[in-house]
């Protein structure tokens, strides 16, 4: 009787050359020319990046389960988010069975393994894919086991990741026949070794299993440059976001008017020497005061943002962390930001509703795009409109000054929660306006 992890390595091969020419093939693939297609997003139109998955908000209130972080579905029935990463694939288990943690969200794992298996997340996933989001997995976090000895544990390892979750096959997928849109590397330490190798076979897998969704690579570096896990992979590996979290450091969105901290100009550079010369860097924020040190409000986070896309051409939108405080942040908009987009009876949206939107009228799309149209494209289920902002260029940057790394918050995951709590249905037509945030000044880059 072959033990779990045999039956594993056995159900779950794929067919393709011997590692013999594993050089030979890692370079094609690095070298093979890049091609757009139906599901990737128009670079005109910027994008909004959540987190979903630790429930970092219920974490610090315990005592109120109603606003804990809901089932993912919930977080795509309106336009706010583009992409949503589902965290965390927190341990390796190299040679075995990897490990997941979804905090309140999900029990089940299948038998001897810390590997989890519900229905409600599979299904809210494919949701929202229907609905034209993307959808990634994190691999990483600030707690978990990870990390690679050598390149060879890392290809090994990509083909664990490509049966469970993307085009390949296994009696063990997570999501059975739902085949996600990507991997996200929140490597905060394992180190870089074996990590290009990793993506490179994921690639690589991705192309000779004939996988039915674009590969999507993100990397969420902190904003200290180079990251002391990820600066050598955003270079040699095919990487398409690059999830820069502007917090907890001293190069956070907090210090953006001190030149010797802010280094947007360093990260912006890094595209030229990346693989992929059409990635883009994402803006990371805190959504909430307690989400991470350096939060800034809706009223700054955009006029910096405003500042660094009308500068940079590499500014492809902003993440945030994460959804559950998000969703439950409103004091960082009505009382602070003024008027904003309000629901009927005169409730506004939450911190992350607002960014959303906010964020989607900086579109360069020419005309708008339905979200029945997007759908069916296979992009993201956004409304766009065309934005006044029309001044944008490529800058040569500066270099960065080293400083005191910090890490993302990521909340103990809570155990034996409580029966899940059914999602309240979302009416997208309670929305009734939206006024633009007017900048008390206009803010020098100092560069």
């Amino acid at each position: 009787m072959l033990t779990l992890a045999a039956q594993f390595q056995r159900t779950s091969t794929v067919t393709y050359s011997d590692r013999a020419d594993f050089a030979v093939d890692l370079s094609a693939v690095a070298a093979e020319p890049r091609v757009a297609q139906l599901d990737d997003p128009p670079a005109c139109r910027p994008n909004l990046v959540m987190y979903w998955g630790q429930n970092s908000w219920g974490g610090q209130h315990l005592d109120d389960p109603p606003n804990w972080e809901k089932d993912i579905d919930y977080y795509c029935q309106d336009d706010t988010v583009d992409v949503i990463i589902a965290s965390f694939l927190i341990n390796y288990n190299l040679g075995g069975i990897p490990g997941t943690n979804f905090a309140n969200h999900c029990n089940e794992t299948f038998p001897n393994t810390q590997l989890h298996h519900c229905a409600s997340i599979t299904d809210g996933i494919r949701y929202c894919q229907k609905r034209g989001k993307k959808i990634l997995l994190s691999l990483g976090g600030a707690e978990g086991r990870y990390g690679f000895p050598d390149d060879k544990s890392a290809v090994e390892f990509a083909r664990v990741i490509h049966n469970l979750y993307l085009g390949g096959k296994s009696d063990l997928r997570p999501f059975d026949d739902v085949v996600l849109d990507g991997i996200d590397l929140d490597l905060e330490h394992g180190g870089p070794t074996g990590v290009t190798a990793f993506v490179t076979e994921l690639r690589r897998l991705s192309v000779v299993s004939n996988s039915p969704r674009r590969l999507i690579i993100s990397a969420a570096p902190q904003c200290e440059y180079p990251d002391a896990n990820l600066g050598r992979p955003l270079e040699e590996a095919d990487i398409d976001m690059v999830l820069v979290q502007f917090y907890n450091n001293w190069c956070g969105l907090m210090n953006f008017d001190n030149i010797w901290a802010w280094n947007y100009p360093v990260w912006h550079k890094l595209i030229g020497r990346m693989v992929n010369k059409n990635a883009k860097i994402y803006i990371g924020a805190p959504s909430a005061p307690a989400a991470g040190r350096g939060f800034v409000n809706l009223t700054r986070l955009t006029q910096i943002y405003r500042n660094i896309s009308s500068t940079y051409d590499s500014v492809g939108g902003m993440m945030l962390w994460d959804v559950s405080n998000g969703w439950n942040n409103y004091d960082d908009i009505a009382t602070i930001d003024g008027p904003v987009a309000r629901r009927a009876g005169g409730k506004s949206l939450n911190f992350a509703q607002a960014t959303g939107r906010w964020l989607h009228r900086q579109s360069k799309c020419p005309g708008n795009v339905s979200i029945d149209e997007a759908v069916s494209a296979g992009g993201s289920a956004t409304v766009t409109i065309p934005s006044t902002n029309t001044s944008k260029a490529g800058a040569e940057s500066t270099s960065d000054t080293p400083g005191e790394e910090d890490r993302r918050p990521v909340s103990r995951p809570i155990r034996n929660s409580p029966p899940r709590l059914s999602r309240p249905e979302f009416d997208a037509d309670e929305f009734i306006s939206f006024a633009e945030f007017d900048d008390p000044h206009e803010f020098d880059s100092g560069f």
